[in-house]
């Protein structure tokens, strides 16, 4: 089976061992997988029908594709084409906008921080009815950016004007700061939990500093996490949450295109390899 590995060029670049590591293992399954750059695609209607270019030439489609950037439309454009797209076009639709996954999510009643959104425009100061400190995002922010610790009127206008143009989402604190729990998925199935914490950082991420060990999930929070993933289609992801007070689990964000470091960092298993063999199931599955 043939299968496309689609990265933005400047993502492509930060993550070639990432990408050199998808395309080894994909060789041990009888995969090959080429690497396509989103920038080099064309999508478009030709004779009243859909279809895509890659760098200006007409182009043999894949069995599957492991997209990731953060790009919907663009995923659901190969959908279209009848390509079997990790992760969904829905699942980026919603993942990757922070505002639209705890609106998702808070229909099941899943815990959550207190929440208010601005989609439309930049709050005002007194439109905010939470209490100093909390915490400004911006929703489509990634890996820890666009997120800040307001403590006064002053910070939130300097935090609000960096974050002009954009959808927002204004948080309560959680309980517990500096700490969170990232909880890797394919499929249906949990796959392993890694514990994040930060000593000077309210932000726990691997990449900003944070230290990361493995994290064995109680049979109560296996529960919650299932609970998440019954709600979509996942191929692989990262399911992030925060503790509160009493060091139970609040929803925080799901990562579309998730990294593992702290994965590697803190354990022995292949994700790689575990997501490929999913992959090659779920096209079995589809014939």
């Amino acid at each position: 089976m043939n299968g496309w590995l689609i990265y933005a060029k400047e993502d492509a670049i930060r993550n070639k061992h990432y990408i050199d590591w998808v395309i080894a293992e994909g060789k041990k399954l009888n995969l090959t997988i080429h690497l396509r750059y989103r920038e080099q695609f064309l999508l478009k209607i030709e004779t009243h029908r859909l279809s895509v270019s890659y760098e200006g030439q007409t182009v043999s489609l894949p069995d599957f594709a492991i997209v990731r950037t953060l790009d919907p439309f663009f995923s659901k454009q190969l959908e279209f084409l009848g390509i079997p797209i990790f992760n969904s076009s829905f699942v980026s639709e919603i993942c990757n906008d922070k505002g639209r996954t705890h609106q998702y999510l808070a229909q099941a009643n899943i815990p959550m921080v207190d929440t208010l959104f601005f989609p439309l425009e930049i709050p005002e100061p007194h439109s905010i009815t939470f209490d100093y400190p909390f915490i400004v995002k911006g929703a489509k922010g990634r890996g820890g950016k666009e997120v800040y610790l307001v403590t006064s009127e002053h910070e939130f206008e300097n935090c609000v004007q960096k974050l002009e143009n954009q959808e927002v989402i204004v948080q309560k604190l959680a309980g517990t700061i500096g700490k969170d729990i990232r909880v890797f998925v394919i499929g249906k199935e949990i796959i392993a939990a890694v514990l994040r914490s930060s000593n000077s950082d309210f932000k726990a991420n691997f990449t900003l500093g944070g230290e990361a060990t493995l994290y064995e999930l109680s049979d109560k929070e296996k529960s919650l996490i299932d609970r998440i993933i019954n709600m979509f289609d996942f191929g692989l992801v990262g399911i992030d949450f925060l503790l509160d007070e009493h060091g139970d689990l609040l929803f925080n964000e799901i990562e579309d295109v998730v990294g593992s470091r702290t994965l590697s960092a803190t354990s022995s298993i292949n994700i790689v390899e575990l997501y490929l063999k999913f992959i090659m199931r779920r096209l079995n599955e589809i014939g």
